[in-house]
């Protein structure tokens, strides 16, 4: 894996060991520049991560575009969910 092996050359710890739970991942992220939240070696993902879009107003301008994906057979398009920007 020469990615961790250049990281170590650096000086740079590939594998954080003490990690803060109570920061959200785009903090850790910008913390740790040198990690991205979809890091792929050699067609392995390394790291898997992502953060969840929680403004209300953007959320609900999503959906129609959704819908849409949807009727052209998108069958992991979410549907309009009233409930959810409620709880948002």
């Amino acid at each position: 894996m020469k990615y961790i092996e250049d990281e170590m050359e650096q000086g740079l710890n590939p594998y954080p060991h003490k990690i803060d739970v109570s920061v959200s991942i785009s903090e850790y992220i910008r913390k740790y520049g040198n990690l991205h939240d979809d890091e792929v070696v050699k067609d392995v993902d390394l790291i898997n991560a992502y953060t969840e879009l929680n403004n209300l107003v953007v959320k609900r301008q999503y959906f129609p575009n959704q819908l849409n994906d949807q009727q052209l057979g998108d069958d992991e398009a979410i549907i309009f969910d009233e409930n959810y920007c409620k709880a948002l």
